[in-house]
């Protein structure tokens, strides 16, 4: 049995919904071209975001050429790769250079005599003292340093011994003193040995011959003459000139051991006075005033100043003391319609105006105002509101604080007034870094009336004032907590004590190092060994002798010299000298007799380490501590010679209080570090250590009555710069000091083994490598290995055990890479090292990469890389042909098919089309040189309607001018015009309005800006077709959407009116009903 449908009249049996669907579906045709229409303008809207895409396609080839510096496109090749590999990067001047590679880095390792085992033979220390880098009291002295800073020249000699033996040395790649030593001790044939003695060398025949030493230089050059050596003794000694002496070119960093001389900037380091009249002498860095034509990048030492490129979003906000806050935008600043109407700031006059303009709008004119200050280095903020509150400036937007911290003015005025930080501009005169240097500012200073000598001896400098008499005191104060040494500072790191000696020539004290050995000034930590002049020793027989004179010596080696000499005449046998670690002094017992007691003291034991009562035959002295960190070290020099970086760390005294320190690019010395710890308002000081090997932050709360609550704490924020300074964590007890020492200290037990050594220095953190040796031979197969982590001469491990025995053998010594650059002879090639087998910066814009040492010359070449100029020339016309082949894709018809193209006579594409091939057939605008136009290097316009680059052409032009190849792509010029905009009638109110004009553009710009132009997401030509296309679909989709309401309303109709019919219907059935009942009654 069949069902009835829902939309089946049960009176009338007509399917009404079927029959409404039919009436309305007739009607509905109407949508049809509408629809059609939106499927054509969806098509054409696709074609055209298509055509946009190879637009940008195009932008970024076109921009390519300038952002990415094609033409300046390198490669790199090395003659032999592995011997030495390079890359280059950036745009390195093209040629050849010639390397030699003396030796690759290597990385210090010391291994350890024999033990049973690991985990229970006791090593017997009570402690492990490593240092890197420093803390020897001998170094291998370089010999760019001897002659006054003249250096030797390296080259071949030779040495004929008395016995007529004669041998050619040759000293063509030496660099240092010890290689020049044992290249005389090791030269076969010869019976010669040399020695340092006191500022020269010796040379000691053990022939046996009754001839002459003689030393001739090689030809053409000076090496031995240099080396003090050339000449003929008729002894068996020939003792050379001294080479050992300051010199006008001696840096200033090579004196006092290598701990140089505090220079600081913008301040006087010492004053001369000279009759009655005082000079002061700044040795420090000059910039250039900062004026309003200075550009914002070359501000901070050419870090420039942030600018976030946000036009949303401000860089920073000025509070004033009214407690108004006014943000300033640095960036572009655009109008309703995001066109650019202000451009961003580039110089000073353009930040002084834009800051200017924004406070004037809100505070009127001279209420709040920014100014370069009376020195012209660094901004002022001046408040002239006498508000209740300190104007403040504070970070805004995405950069955070960095555009006022860049500007040295982020911070809180005083009085209303804040006063900007100093800011780093471009180098007007350098630090001084020689002798001459210091001469000069000196001579500068005083208007010609004093200059600097070299002292006769050669080991000191002296102030000469031609015969007037000449003063010196200190110089400008120092920072808050160390003013006492400071302002003396660079005056005694000349040699000179304020003590107001007056002379026409003022002599300073020894200041010059010893050849090999180290001054005694730079012992305990700086402090030296004081007054004392005696040592006493009493040997285990007994005997004794009282070394006199010690008071005059300097240097480690003429102590050793001085003492081992008077013991030599005593009945003491005893041998005085270094320990094994080279920095502790050492007393051997040369007694054969039973082990007795041996004994030494004397004014100058304890300051010796010395003073001490031993049993047996060896008295170790502690170490020595030679001072390596001193206020004027380089921050690039410290943590092991890696350098501490850039960044930021939290300083959080013991009463709670905090405070920021951020270290960028131009603090360059540990004196500017500590002066910004010290200034920070902190119950902290930031000082040397005692041991003159690190930086010491003192807990000042009991200098200054405050109430210690917490531990100091110190923690980086951004960076690893109190990592680096080694003082990251926090005192070990409230009121306490952090220790930054460099020197690690391990604490040990004597009972304590190899794997409890190696657990300790891995809980340390030191940069040692700390292994286990297992050869399976004997019965002590068990070996320490340990080994630097920090390759290069900066990681040479000095290892102090107390005075036992460890056996203690070096393996490797820490050296760094060295090769010669220049020629294929060494010996006139330049020397280029490195404490890594990386070398960056030899050549700017290449890495080398050293692979293996040899005497044979490797050439790298850096030329041009023709081969990435055309491909991004190609890459250009491939995407300029590209573009254009869609454009005419959708602009065609194909009358054979019938089909039209989805943009077929539309004005944009042809529009853009047109200026495409405008822009490519003109001349390129303002550019100077012999190339014009594209079509004379190679690219032109081809039958088919394409561009075509004639490789052959463009490459012949390119290698004749590469300078005006570059011009035609490359050349960008634009200035910045203002004008004043006024602003209601009498409101006294004016705003400058910059604007961009481009002055001259080569290709790559030009269709850089064309491309901008058409495809900007905003106001692009393409972008404005593409609203009009999607404008076109919506009013499309809402006729669609307006058919289709009146469709429903129709259908509700229709359904109205079927419901009434079949109501009607009903009712008349009903009533049909009725009347056939009635006549039915009625016998009808």
């Amino acid at each position: 049995m069949g069902g009835i449908s829902a939309g089946v009249g049960l009176i009338s049996g007509i399917d009404s919904t079927a029959l409404i669907e039919q009436l309305l579906a007739v009607e509905s045709r109407i949508k049809f071209p509408i629809q059609a229409r939106i499927a054509r303008l969806s098509t054409a809207k696709s074609a055209l975001l298509d055509i946009n895409s190879r637009l940008l396609n195009l932008q970024g080839a076109a921009s390519a050429f300038r952002t990415n510096d094609i033409f300046n496109s390198v490669l790199a090749t090395s003659s032999n790769p592995d011997a030495l590999g390079v890359t280059a990067s950036g745009s390195p001047q093209p040629g050849s250079y010639a390397f030699i590679v003396k030796r690759l880095a290597s990385s210090s390792q010391f291994l350890s005599h024999g033990f049973s085992t690991r985990d229970s033979s006791p090593l017997g220390l009570d402690s492990l003292g490593i240092e890197l880098g420093n803390g020897r009291l001998t170094r291998d002295q370089s010999l760019s340093e001897l002659n006054g800073g003249d250096g030797v020249q390296r080259g071949r000699f030779k040495i004929t011994d008395r016995s007529g033996a004669i041998a050619e040395i040759d000293l063509s790649d030496a660099t240092s003193l010890d290689e020049v030593i044992d290249a005389i001790n090791s030269a076969s044939g010869i019976s010669i040995s040399a020695s340092v003695s006191g500022n020269g060398l010796t040379l000691s025949d053990f022939s046996g011959g009754s001839g002459s030493i003689t030393v001739v230089d090689g030809p053409g050059n000076s090496t031995a003459s240099d080396l003090g050596i050339v000449g003929t003794s008729s002894t068996d000694t020939l003792v050379g000139s001294d080479i050992n002496s300051l010199g006008m070119n001696s840096t200033l960093s090579s004196l006092n051991d290598g701990r140089g001389v505090l220079i600081r900037d913008g301040v006087s380091d010492f004053t001369l006075t000279i009759g009655s009249n005082e000079y002061d002498v700044d040795l420090g860095r000059v910039d250039s005033p900062i004026t309003g034509d200075t550009l914002l990048e070359k501000l901070n030492n050419g870090d420039g100043v942030s600018i976030n490129d946000d036009p949303e979003q401000g860089d920073f906000t000025i509070v004033s003391s009214t407690g108004v806050s006014v943000t300033i935008d640095l960036g572009r600043v655009l109008d309703e319609d995001g066109l650019t109407i202000q451009d961003e700031v580039e110089t000073v006059q353009d930040l002084i105006d834009r800051v200017n303009g924004a406070l004037t709008e809100e505070f009127g004119a001279g209420g709040v105002t920014l100014s370069l200050n009376a020195d012209s280095n660094g901004f002022v903020i001046n408040d002239t509101l006498g508000g209740p509150d300190e104007l403040t400036v504070e970070g805004e937007g995405i950069g955070g604080d960095s555009t006022a911290q860049d500007l040295g003015i982020f911070g809180t005025s005083v009085s209303g007034t804040l006063q900007g930080d100093v800011l780093r501009n471009e180098v007007q005169t350098a630090r001084a870094t020689t002798i001459q240097d210091l001469s000069d500012r000196v001579n500068a200073a005083t208007g010609g009336r004093a200059f600097v000598n070299v002292s006769a001896d050669g080991q000191g400098i002296e102030f000469n004032a031609s015969g007037f008499l000449i003063s010196v005191s200190e110089g400008s104060p120092g920072f808050t907590g160390d003013a006492a040494d400071i302002p003396s500072r660079t005056l005694s790191d000349l040699g000179f004590q304020i003590d107001g000696s007056t002379s026409a020539m003022l002599a300073g004290s020894r200041i010059l190092s010893g050849m090999g050995t180290s001054l005694l000034s730079g012992l305990n930590g700086g402090s030296g060994l004081g007054s004392g002049d005696t040592l006493s020793i009493t040997d285990s027989a007994g005997e004794s002798v009282t070394i006199t004179g010690l008071s005059n010596v300097q240097t480690i080696a003429e102590l050793i010299e001085t003492v081992q000499e008077q013991i030599e005449q005593s009945s003491v046998q005893v041998d005085f000298g270094l320990d094994p670690s080279g920095s502790s002094l050492q007393i051997v017992d040369r007694n054969s007799a039973n082990i007795q007691t041996m004994s030494v003291g004397g004014d100058l034991a304890v300051a010796l380490g010395l003073d001490s009562i031993v049993l047996g035959d060896t008295l170790t002295g502690s170490n020595l501590e030679l001072q390596y960190v001193t206020q004027s070290t380089r921050l690039s020099e410290m943590n092991y010679g890696r350098g501490i970086g850039t960044g930021s760390f939290r300083l959080t005294d013991s009463t709670g209080a905090s405070a920021t320190v951020q270290i960028d690019k131009d603090v360059e010395s540990l004196y500017e570090v500590m002066k910004l710890i010290n200034t920070r308002g902190l119950e902290i000081r930031a000082e040397i250590n005692e041991n003159g090997d690190g930086l010491d932050l003192i807990d000042t709360t009991s200098e200054t009555g405050s109430v210690a609550v917490s531990k100091m704490k110190v923690e980086d924020l951004s960076g690893t710069v109190a990592n680096g300074l080694r003082i990251a964590g926090e005192a070990d007890t409230v009121g306490g000091r952090i220790d930054g020492s460099y020197s690690i200290n391990i604490d040990l037990d004597p009972t304590d083994t190899m794997d409890d050594l190696i657990a300790k220095l891995e809980d340390a953190k030191a940069p040692v490598s700390a292994t286990v040796l297992n050869t399976g031979d004997g019965s002590k197969p068990w070996f320490l290995s340990l080994t630097s982590d920090i390759s290069g001469s900066a990681g040479e491990l000095v290892i102090n055990t107390g005075g036992v025995d460890l056996g203690l053998d070096q393996l490797v010594k820490g050296e760094d890479a060295q090769a010669f650059i220049g020629s294929g002879d060494p010996a006139t090639g330049l020397l280029v090292s490195s404490s890594t087998n990386e070398m960056r910066g030899v050549i700017e814009g290449v890495t080398l990469d050293l692979m293996q040492a040899g005497p044979d010359p490797v050439t790298i070449t850096v030329e041009r890389d023709d081969d990435s100029v055309v491909a991004a020339v190609k890459a250009f016309t491939d995407a300029f042909n590209e573009a254009v082949g869609k454009i005419d894709e959708y602009d065609s018809y194909d009358s054979e098919n019938e089909i039209r193209g989805p943009l077929l006579g539309d004005s944009t594409v042809g529009l853009v089309r047109s200026r495409l091939f405008s822009t490519l057939q003109q001349k390129a605008q303002g550019v100077d040189g012999p190339y014009q136009y594209l079509s004379q290097v190679g690219i032109r316009l081809g039958s088919s309607g394409e561009i075509e680059l004639d490789e052959e052409k463009f490459l012949a032009a390119y290698q004749s001018d590469p300078v005006g190849m570059e011009s035609l792509f490359n050349t960008f010029d634009s200035q910045t015009t203002t004008s004043e905009v006024l602003g209601e009638p009498d409101s006294g109110i004016t705003v400058d309005v910059n604007s961009t004009v481009y002055v001259s553009l080569g290709f790559g710009d030009l269709f850089d800006r064309l491309l901008d132009d058409l495809t900007d997401p905003t106001t692009g030509t393409v972008t404005l077709a593409d609203e009009r296309f999607q404008t076109q679909i919506d009013s499309q989709n809402d006729r669609i959407t307006q058919i289709d309401q009146r469709l429903e309303a129709k259908r509700e109709k229709l359904q109205r009116e079927f419901l009434a019919m079949e109501t009607a219907l009903a009712q008349l059935q009903g009533q049909q009903g009725a009347l056939l009942s009635m006549g039915g009654n009625l016998g009808l």
